[in-house]
């Protein structure tokens, strides 16, 4: 084959090694049976941490300056609810994922259990049968067990390797972000009191606001994942061949057919 030849031939060929071992992606997910359903669940808790703390912040911007009944604060505890519900479902997949050991169990039936117990504080509350302050503890002891599985659990998957890399990077940060700003506020409890004890409780609070936020978008994400978007194997599309030169088009011919031209020469 001639150089010109070669070069055309080089020129069509798709370059696989470019996008790395076929079905593999930095962003794709090994699918499992019943990915698609959790990440029906992961969508919705994602739509619903969305409306609960939107409806927080309209309660406490809104109706808390005014008297008279509020609509807000009830939306937000029942999306609370909802939330860690819908959330149950997705830890459950994911953690399929993770390598089995002596903590795995005991710890996914732990945070289960208050979870569930978390939303059923938050619709005690909604129906007046449950006080604030045990609906409020029981939901931030379910967020906090949360936070727990996501650093825990993504810190394994990072390490194992062959799970979205953003997916796992967003798990720990709102998760982290979650526990360093819960442990900060109960630090401020031992703060004597004044302006130090609120400056404590504020930067707290702000960092584990951040988390909580930050929660529903990885949710979202997970959902975008777990439906296999993107876990489809990437292919190159074929190009036209370009039209070769007479000269590339008899150097492929002696390539090909060596004898009939030495016996045409002949």
């Amino acid at each position: 084959m001639t150089p010109v030849a070669r070069r055309n031939m080089q020129r069509i060929r798709p370059n696989y090694a470019a996008f790395g071992p076929i079905g593999e992606t930095m962003e794709s997910i090994q699918p499992l049976p019943g990915d698609r359903r959790a990440g029906a669940f992961a969508y919705a808790a994602g739509a619903v941490g969305i409306i609960t703390f939107t409806a927080l912040g309209l309660m406490y911007g809104v109706e808390m300056s005014r008297p008279g009944p509020r609509l807000f604060g009830p939306i937000s505890d029942i999306g609370s609810g909802l939330f860690n519900l819908l959330a149950v479902p997705v830890i459950l997949q994911l953690h399929k994922r993770l390598s089995p050991s002596h903590w795995t169990g005991p710890g996914l039936a732990v945070v289960v259990v208050l979870s569930v117990a978390g939303a059923t504080g938050s619709f005690l509350l909604v129906a007046k049968v449950l006080g604030f302050a045990v609906a409020t503890t029981a939901a931030m002891l379910a967020l906090a067990a949360q936070a727990v599985w996501l650093v825990s659990a993504h810190t394994k998957l990072l390490r194992r390797g062959g799970y979205p890399l953003r997916l796992a990077k967003l798990g720990r940060f709102v998760g982290a972000a979650f526990l360093a700003g819960a442990a900060i506020v109960a630090f401020g409890f031992l703060v004597p009191g004044g302006w130090m004890q609120w400056t404590v409780f504020g930067i707290g609070g702000l960092i584990g606001l951040t988390g909580w936020v930050g929660m529903p978008f990885w949710f979202l994400m997970a959902g975008r994942r777990l439906v296999h978007k993107r876990s489809t194997p990437r292919t190159s599309p074929t190009p036209k061949p370009s039209p070769a030169s007479p000269e590339a088009t008899s150097g492929s011919s002696q390539a090909i057919h060596p004898d009939r031209t030495s016996h045409e020469s002949q």
